[in-house]
């Protein structure tokens, strides 16, 4: 990892690489809103149905990790997502928050988006360390089980369990991914001719998910003194890579492992969550809102805690 650089050279580029293309989608998104009558919903429904199970299915199928890994970074991952909620639901319930705004600030501070901005991000830090980017596709996937569990249940609008269970087998996005894992284990390979669109669905996930967005941001209802938005934003960029830290040294975890699980605790707010929330009705605003501002403060809390990262490891 590349030693020496400043909270200042480390800004510039997350601006220019990580904030910036972000940006120019979602801007783009909000000007296709104002020209065009945009049908949110359609969106979502082609972005979980289509883009997203594409890219968990390619990111299992290509991934390359092994055991002993896995089991560090789950460990990690274990204590991490359960002392995080613990902090989450302490404030949930100081607040006496309604069910669907409780389940907005869960989402928020417990689904981040470690993939279309933590894996770059985690390339600019490591310079493509291919260990460092295995811990990173865990990570992920990790997350995009908790989207597709704890998630839904999150916006779900206290659903019967029943009828949760029946919706989460809905989404094929588990059913992709674990198609991958298999594949990948058993050394299968696919005909190119339908591994290439697989591919160039998920290579269009980032773009049309941004896009998206950038629609949901042009339609809903701003609301920028709301002290949830902004607890919910601090909890995200702030406490959680704090926890990680406090964690990692009483784990003793080191080196480039201890360096890239600390660096996926600093993303801001997950953008699948914003599809997630859209798609069931559940405070779409609180959470698009979230999700866009975490992202443009990111640039000052994530170039923090890389400098933080170079100087205790």
């Amino acid at each position: 990892m590349p030693a020496g650089r400043g909270m200042g050279g480390l800004a510039i580029p997350i601006i220019i690489n990580q904030v910036l293309p972000i940006a120019v989608l979602v801007i783009a998104g909000m000007l296709l809103n104002k020209l065009f009558p945009l049908d949110i919903r359609t969106m979502t429904k082609l972005l979980f149905y289509i883009f997203f199970p594409a890219i968990c299915f390619i990111l299992a199928y290509e991934s390359n990790v092994t055991a002993a890994t896995v089991l560090d970074v789950l460990l990690f991952l274990v204590i991490f997502y359960a002392a995080l909620l613990l902090i989450v639901e302490l404030y949930v319930r100081v607040r006496r928050l309604r069910f669907t705004v409780a389940g907005a600030v869960r989402n928020s501070v417990m689904l981040d988006n470690n993939g279309n901005y933590g894996i770059p991000l985690n390339q600019l830090v490591f310079m493509q360390d291919a260990f460092a980017l295995s811990v990173q596709m865990i990570v992920m996937m990790t997350q995009t089980f908790l989207l597709n569990t704890f998630g839904l249940y999150n916006v779900s609008g206290r659903m019967k369990w029943s009828r949760l269970v029946k919706t989460m087998a809905a989404y094929p996005s588990l059913y992709c991914m674990a198609t991958g894992f298999v594949l990948n284990a058993s050394n299968t390979a696919i005909p190119g001719a339908l591994l290439t669109p697989i591919q160039y669905m998920a290579q269009g996930f980032l773009a049309f998910a941004l896009l998206t967005l950038g629609v949901q941001l042009g339609q809903i209802k701003w609301s920028l003194g709301n002290r949830d938005i902004a607890v919910s934003i601090v909890l995200k960029l702030c406490a959680a890579p704090l926890l990680g830290l406090i964690i990692l040294l009483l784990l003793g975890m080191e080196g480039i492992l201890a360096q890239a699980l600390l660096l996926t605790c600093t993303v801001p707010a997950s953008l699948a969550g914003v599809l997630l929330a859209v798609e069931f009705g559940s405070e779409p605003d609180f959470t698009a809102q979230t999700a866009f501002l975490s992202t443009l403060f990111s640039v000052v809390s994530v170039s923090f805690w890389i400098y933080v990262i170079q100087h205790i490891w």
